[in-house]
């Protein structure tokens, strides 16, 4: 096979040195392109002026000189492609310096867009495998430049368009690969959003944002509240937050906006609402920690809320409002303070650094009001109101007895208390109260209270109240029934009340002394008397009708149950009764009963529930 070759290739030498050696040209040709992506087709133009049938080529392809006027090369490579023309005569063969022809893979082209304001677009092409890429605009414009170039199109709406790059000098030949994309002009840059402007705990600023586009570059302005100054910060894109090296003071404070930079001519563009910093300013005082901020101005405010602690413990809907005042606090306890101010309809915040203080240890604790001694229950019973701006924290009663000796007790810091160790029955006492508060300052002492000590002395024939009321009016002795319900009241400001037992309406008398301290009744202990039930009867009687002592009868008092009987001498019964009222007329079955001595009994109770039982000689006289 090998040897065909050559005998054919020496045959059509010695074939074209015949048919040339009439002829004298000289070797010429150009082609269209020299570089290009496989399979790229080369078709040699020749300008020796020879005849088609003396021109031989070589196209590097290790083929040789064919007569073939092209080649396609599918493979990447560099090839030299030489131009042949048979001479004719001794001269042999005249040739053509060689021609390189470079042959790429295909490669689809990367291109960068590059929005700019006003619907301009900018199409730069990064790759450089070919010398020339053609750009198709998609709006009917094209351009044709080199690997690396930018072209520049302006369009007329930011109606969606499809810009395509080809891998070729001057066609959309898409055989060297293309890439498409699709884009959305922009008559203005993507607005950025500014979230949250954030005093730190050391007075710098955290600014957090939504940056809508990834190709669009964005700065913040930082426009000082005081001195005017504005200072710019480029925003790395992807990010979501920054920090402010500058630090807020009562001397200088902020107001920050996202700007969007135009791509192409680098104008700013306002592209965010404003949000400015809150400088929060805590003091403490008397019972009350005094919280101040400064007014924001920012666009469509919605509300303060105040935090104490992490939690919301106020909403303030009037941009007017300024300072807060809590006086929930407790003396010497640390309280944490910050201010969030929402605007621009709720899409932004303003927060303050938090300010942490310790309350107050100073206070100016009163005395408790409407302090009373009252007996409740047959024992002292102290009431009082606290302030309502004091809080106790432990509470003391001062009690002096009649003989000058004085007890502290420390009693809960809630009324009431019972004093169950004051002996009232033997001893007079008063009382006052003070308090110690939650900052540790102690109240001035209360006014004195003494509760009524009511005191009962039986003489033969009367009873004798004598009483001590301190700072109490309208007194007035009341009369008890069983159930210490008051069945009459006696008014009284005397302290002593003398009543003759013959007038005691009830066997068993209690008495109590009623008054008033400070709007409050207020009431003694409970002093009782009982009285013996009395029966009351002659020892004789005449019952002969002269009008003087006819008949026999029994008087009593406080007598509840009744029975009399009177027997003769052979303890033949000859009267009874049940009825106190009842009388006797000397008669026994109709008859007057003869003249003796008669035994007369009494049994029964007295309203208290004592036995009665009396027995004794009755003499009847005519």
């Amino acid at each position: 096979m090998k040897r065909f070759i050559i005998f054919t290739i020496a045959f059509l030498l010695l074939f074209i040195n015949q048919l040339f050696s009439q002829g004298n040209f000289t070797p010429c040709f150009k082609t269209d392109i020299t570089k290009g992506c496989a399979p790229l087709r080369i078709r040699p133009n020749d300008c020796s002026g020879a005849a088609a049938s003396l021109i031989f080529y070589d196209y590097g392809d290790g083929r040789g000189p064919v007569p073939d006027k092209e080649v396609t090369y599918s493979r990447a490579g560099r090839y030299a492609i030489t131009q042949y023309i048979n001479t004719g005569g001794s001269g042999g063969m005249k040739t053509d310096g060689q021609y390189f022809i470079e042959v790429t893979n295909p490669a689809n082209p990367a291109f960068d867009i590059q929005f700019c304001s006003n619907f301009v677009v900018n199409v730069t092409v990064s790759s450089k495998d070919f010398e020339d890429y053609f750009i198709d605009f998609g709006n009917g414009q094209n351009k044709t430049v080199k690997g690396g170039e930018t072209a520049s199109v302006k369009y007329s709406s930011s109606s969606p368009v499809r810009i395509t790059v080809y891998g070729n000098a001057t066609t959309a030949n898409a055989s060297c690969g293309s890439t498409q994309k699709m884009i959305t002009p922009l008559e203005r840059q993507p607005k950025g959003i500014l979230r949250q402007v954030r005093v730190l705990s050391d007075d710098r600023v955290e600014v957090s944002f939504t940056l809508n586009s990834l190709t669009t570059n964005y700065r913040l302005l930082q426009n000082s509240l005081v001195s005017g100054d504005n200072k710019r910060i480029d925003l790395r894109s992807g990010s979501s937050s920054i920090v402010s090296p500058d630090r807020v003071s009562n001397f200088d404070f902020y107001r920050y906006r996202i700007l969007a930079l135009d791509q192409c001519g680098g104008e700013e563009e306002f592209a965010s609402e404003a949000v400015s910093t809150l400088l929060l300013s805590v003091n403490t005082s008397i019972g009350r920690n005094s919280l101040a901020w400064n007014r924001l101005n920012d666009f469509g405010f919605v509300n303060y809320i105040v935090y104490r602690d992490d939690k919301p413990i106020r909403t303030i809907t009037n941009p007017n409002t300024t300072t807060f005042i809590d006086t929930d606090v407790k003396c010497g306890q640390e309280y944490c303070y910050r201010i969030e101010c929402t605007a621009n309809g709720g899409t932004t915040k303003s927060i303050s650094a938090t300010k942490c203080i310790v309350a107050s240890r100073e206070s100016n604790p009163r005395a408790v009001a409407q302090f009373v001694a009252n007996v409740v229950n047959e024992n002292i019973e102290i009431r009082w109101q606290v302030p309502t701006d004091s809080k106790p924290q432990s509470t003391f009663l001062l009690r002096t007895d009649e003989q000058g000796n004085s007890t502290r007790i420390q009693v809960p810091n809630t009324p009431p208390f019972v004093d169950v160790s004051a002996d009232l029955l033997n001893k007079d006492y008063c009382y006052k109260l003070f308090y110690v508060d939650e900052c540790g300052n102690t109240s001035p002492e209360s006014s004195i209270a003494c509760p009524i000590r009511l005191v009962l002395t039986e003489e033969d024939n009367e009873v004798v109240l004598n009483w001590v009321a301190t700072g109490v009016s309208s007194l007035a002795v009341e009369k008890l029934d069983l159930n210490n319900n008051p069945y009459r009241v006696i008014p009284n400001n005397s302290g002593t009340l003398i009543e003759a037992k013959i007038n005691l309406d009830r066997q068993f008398t209690r008495y109590r002394i009623r008054g008033v301290v400070n709007g409050i009744l207020v009431y003694s202990n409970i002093v009782s008397i009982r009285v013996k039930a009395q029966l009351i009867y002659p020892n004789a009687f005449s019952p002969n009708n002269d009008g003087l002592n006819d008949t026999f009868s029994v008087k009593g008092n406080f007598i509840n149950e009744f029975r009399l009987q009177i027997f003769n001498r052979w303890g033949t019964l000859v009267y009874e009764s049940t009825d106190l009222n009842a009388s006797w007329d000397g008669r026994f079955n109709g008859e007057l009963v003869p003249e003796g001595a008669y035994i007369l009994t009494i049994e029964g109770k007295d309203d208290i529930g004592k036995k009665i039982s009396e027995r004794t000689i009755l003499t009847i006289v005519k």
